[in-house]
């Protein structure tokens, strides 16, 4: 017994040092070449975490005119930036180098099915973070900046969800590409859909992604009245209490009824506004609870949001 679980350390370790580690080094090189971002000349009236600076104190949160003009400033900066030129020629390499190409093959080859759960921890753990590296690869190559060819996208990154086993790092990619290609939101198909409603209903490592997801598809895409109210129904039946996915469910929902054109009828039959009014309370108490475990961008973010939905409501209300 001694004997084989000798050899069996020894086959572990010649994998990681022959082909994981290989293979994760190349991963962050890639992630760190693939970071590119747009510059802008207005990052001066943010903190350093990108957010609108806020009173982390205040209780209840006022808006202004100031506030309002340095939200839209932010908002321009992220959509209309450019990048830098020597940014724009490492795009262009990376992308005639066929590496955007290759970390989706990649990606297929690390999920081409479901992990055997008899492998070991160290194995499976292995796994996990070449499939969360990828991912992040993928994700910064996936933004408006990378030109790419349809890959079937949606499905093959669905799959690649499934098969991780609900990877954060894949949902992540999947998030970019709905958000910055069209083209990648109309290949989602009715079973997308289904996938991405329970992973917001009850996935534990993927809620939140699911359910921005859910927003992005149906504030940019047209869809009929039954889409809208099986996905705004799965919503506001989520049930988390926490800030990270109810900050979310409340931004996805301001996302679609954003425009009111938008299934009145459903907004209407759903009692939405009513959730709204029971949920900003809520999600100011969760923000003092669950601050402590989140960086100040993301308790800046929520505090955003709570602002942004009491606002919605007042809209709303007429």
């Amino acid at each position: 017994a001694e004997d084989a679980r000798t050899c069996l350390e020894q086959a572990r370790e010649a994998w990681y040092d022959g082909l994981v580690l290989p293979l994760q080094l190349a991963l962050e090189v890639v992630a760190n070449l693939t970071s590119v971002a747009p510059s802008n000349d207005e990052s001066e009236i943010f903190d350093d975490t990108g957010a609108v600076p806020m009173d982390e104190d205040e209780d209840d949160i006022q808006w202004g005119p100031e506030q309002e003009a340095e939200l839209l400033a932010r908002t321009q900066c992220q959509v209309g930036g450019k990048l830098k030129p020597l940014d724009a020629s490492l795009v262009e390499a990376i992308v005639k180098s066929g590496i955007p190409a290759r970390l989706l093959q990649l990606l297929g080859q690390l999920c081409a099915k479901p992990m055997d759960r008899s492998l070991s921890k160290e194995i499976l753990q292995d796994m996990q973070d070449l499939q969360s590296k990828c991912g992040a690869c993928l994700g910064n190559c996936l933004v408006e900046s990378y030109p790419l060819a349809d890959f079937q996208l949606c499905s093959l990154l669905r799959k690649a969800l499934e098969a991780s086993d609900d990877n954060p790092s894949i949902a992540t990619a999947m998030v970019v590409s709905l958000r910055s290609r069209s083209e990648v939101r109309k290949q989602v198909q009715p079973s997308d859909l289904e996938f991405l409603i329970r992973a917001g209903s009850k996935s534990k490592s993927i809620q939140r992604e699911a359910i921005e997801m859910l927003g992005i598809l149906l504030s940019q895409e047209d869809h009929p009245e039954d889409v809208n109210r099986n996905v705004v129904s799965a919503l506001i039946n989520s049930g988390s209490k926490k800030a990270r996915v109810l900050s979310e469910v409340l931004n996805a929902l301001m996302d679609i009824y954003g425009d009111d054109d938008c299934h009145p009828v459903v907004f209407e039959g759903l009692n939405v506004l009513s959730f709204f009014q029971r949920s900003v309370p809520v999600l100011k108490t969760s923000i003092q609870c669950d601050r402590d475990e989140a960086t100040q961008e993301e308790v800046s973010q929520w505090r955003e949001t709570a602002l942004n939905a009491s606002r919605f409501i007042q809209y709303k209300k007429g």
